[in-house]
C-alpha cells in the first residue's frame, strides 16, 4: 500500500498544474454528458406512445352484398349452345335465356314409354291442349325425387291422372291418347343444339346483378309438343 501511495504521489508531482486542471475538466465534461444521456433515457421511458387513430372510412370489414333466391316459372325452349357451366336457350320468338349449370344441376333425357309409366308418387310434366288446360296432349314422367314436375296422387291407367294441388283437392288431367315419355339420366352433352328442353331454375344474386341458376333440365324428344 505504501508503495502505491509513493507511485501516485510521484505521478502527480511530475505533472504541471495546467495538465492536472485539463484532466479534471475533461472528467467533469464526460460526467455531464453521461448524466444528460441517462436523464434522456429515463424521460423517454416515462412518455407513453401515442395511440394510433383509425382512418375514417377504412375501419372494419366491408359487408357482402345481400344475395336473394327467387323461384321462377319453368321455361320451355330450344338449346342454342351448352357447356358444362352454361346453357343458352331460345324461347318465345327466339329470345335468349342464359342459365348457369353446376355440379348439382340435374339433367334428364325423356324416352318413349307406356301409359303405365304414370304411377302414384311419380312426378309429371304435361302439355295441355289448346282447348282445355286439364287435357294432356303429352306427358313426361319423372321419379319422385325429381326437382321438377307435379306429384301424382291417383292414376286411372290410359285415362287420367290426379295431380297434387296447393289448394288441397287434386287436379284431374285427362291422358287418353296422349304420348307418354319417361326420363333417364343425362349430362350436359345431352344438351345438343336445337334440342327442346324444359328448365327449372332460380334467380340468384344481389339486387343489382342476378343470374339464372338451373336446378334441373329435361331434354324432350325431337317430336315433342311442349311449347
Amino acid at each position: 500500500m505504501e508503495r502505491l501511495k509513493r507511485i501516485l504521489a510521484n505521478a502527480f508531482q511530475d505533472r504541471s498544474p495546467r495538465y492536472l486542471l485539463g484532466v479534471l475538466a475533461l472528467g467533469v465534461a464526460i460526467a455531464l454528458v453521461a448524466g444528460m444521456a441517462i436523464g434522456y433515457r429515463v424521460e423517454q421511458s416515462r412518455v407513453k406512445p401515442a395511440k394510433k387513430t383509425a382512418t375514417p372510412g377504412k375501419t372494419g370489414t366491408k359487408k357482402p352484398p345481400k344475395v336473394t333466391l327467387t323461384a321462377a316459372p319453368d321455361l320451355t325452349g330450344v338449346v342454342f349452345s351448352a357447356t358444362s357451366k352454361q346453357l343458352v336457350a331460345l324461347y318465345d320468338t327466339k329470345k335468349p335465356a342464359r342459365f348457369t349449370l353446376g355440379p348439382k344441376t340435374r339433367i334428364a333425357v325423356a324416352h318413349a314409354a307406356k301409359a303405365s309409366a304414370i304411377t302414384v308418387g311419380s312426378r309429371v310434366l304435361f302439355q295441355p291442349s289448346a282447348s282445355s288446360p286439364t287435357t294432356a296432349v303429352e306427358v313426361v314422367v319423372l321419379p319422385a325425387h325429381a326437382l321438377i314436375g307435379v306429384p301424382v296422387t291417383k292414376v286411372v291407367p290410359g285415362t287420367s291422372m290426379t295431380l297434387k294441388s296447393l289448394k288441397g283437392a287434386g287436379t284431374v288431367v285427362r291422358t287418353t291418347g296422349a304420348p307418354v315419355y319417361q326420363t333417364g339420366p343425362g349430362s350436359f352433352r345431352s344438351l345438343v343444339k336445337k334440342a327442346r328442353v324444359v328448365v327449372r331454375y332460380f334467380r340468384v344474386g344481389a339486387v343489382t346483378k342476378k343470374r339464372n341458376a338451373a336446378v334441373q333440365v329435361v331434354v324432350l324428344p325431337a317430336t315433342s309438343k311442349f311449347r
